[in-house]
């Protein structure tokens, strides 16, 4: 047919209006699926918790010191169970299923349990077995905070360190002691002071006992102050003393002499600031001598004492440093 009937006329309207009614029914099917996929998430989303709470118990919650402990320990769990390590917690009380064994270092002139209260041994015969007056360690106070702290040490096997820390309200302390292998008359200490909060901290230091028999004391500047960790050190405190030997020997006694640098008992650490302390003590000893020559061995032993401290320091230091003897 050369025309077309009006029925068959094309109707631009009648497509307008069935695209617009196509577009309407389209637009209601997304907005029913994204209402369907948001109601699937809430549920996903909800399910987990409610199934915590109906079926299983409410977590543990650790006290901030036990928290505190678990964070130094962890670097030492997987040397533990290798025995290569030993965890042992001090206080409040020891963990079930510890390994009781006494923290230890030594190297055979010198040798320490490492204990607060604990008494240096020097080698008596063929054994670390005599105990002298003089209790070594550096610790810091409990003071105003204490009351729930955490205390344990680690000891290393393989390096022969034993680890000490201690969790205070705001503050952490984290020790290393060991007896040098190539100066073996030299005990080193290193604590760590960390401030966990924004406030400044008054730390007070539990110095180093002596009480030795025939004690004296004097002190030898250096020449030059020597700098290890926040402490500068101007001089060192000689300490001489003797031990009697009771049973063996009753009339020699070994002559002592123990060296140490002066530091100050107290500090104040920063707001979230941790301090580093490098603390060595040279220990020098006799074989057992008669008591008319006490005298002369005492200098000697004393030199020898000194010395160490000075070629020790002299590698701690920034540069060589020798004492005023």
């Amino acid at each position: 047919m050369l025309f077309r009937s009006a029925k068959s006329k094309f109707d631009a309207g009648d497509v307008m209006r069935r695209m617009k009614r196509l577009a309407e029914g389209t637009i209601s099917s997304y907005r029913r699926l994204f209402l369907l996929l948001l109601c699937v998430c809430v549920v996903f989303y909800m399910i987990p918790p409610i199934f915590r709470y109906i079926f299983l118990s409410a977590p543990e919650q650790k006290d901030p010191h036990s928290m505190c402990m678990d964070d130094r320990l962890t670097p030492f769990i997987l040397q533990n169970f290798e025995f290569d390590a030993n965890i042992r917690h001090v206080s409040p009380a020891k963990m079930p299923g510890e390994r009781d064994f006494t923290p230890y270092v030594g190297n055979g002139y010198l040798g320490l349990e490492i204990a607060h209260d604990a008494f240096l041994n020097i080698k008596n015969g063929r054994a670390m077995q005599l105990p002298i007056r003089f209790q070594p360690l550096v610790s810091v106070s409990g003071g105003s905070a204490s009351g729930g702290e955490k205390e344990a040490t680690v000891v290393e096997y393989l390096t022969g360190m034993v680890h000490r820390f201690q969790c205070f309200a705001g503050y952490f302390v984290s020790y290393t002691y060991y007896a040098h292998r190539t100066q073996p008359n030299i005990f080193m200490q290193e604590l760590q002071i960390t401030n966990t909060r924004n406030l400044l901290e008054d730390i007070e230091l539990i110095m180093p006992r002596v009480n030795l028999q025939k004690l004296t004391r004097r002190t030898v500047p250096l020449s030059e102050p020597v700098s290890v960790g926040v402490f500068t050190y101007p001089e060192l405190e000689v300490l001489s003393g003797i031990v009697q030997l009771q049973t063996e020997n009753p009339s020699k006694s070994i002559v002592i002499s123990i060296v140490k640098p002066q530091m100050d008992s107290k500090l104040q650490l920063r707001k979230r600031g941790t301090v580093r302390i490098v603390y060595p003590t040279a220990v020098q000893y006799s074989k057992p001598v008669a008591e008319e020559k006490i005298g002369g061995t005492s200098e000697t032993i004393e030199q020898q004492a000194i010395q160490a401290m000075a070629k020790l320091l002299q590698k701690l230091g920034s540069s060589p440093q020798t004492p005023d003897l």
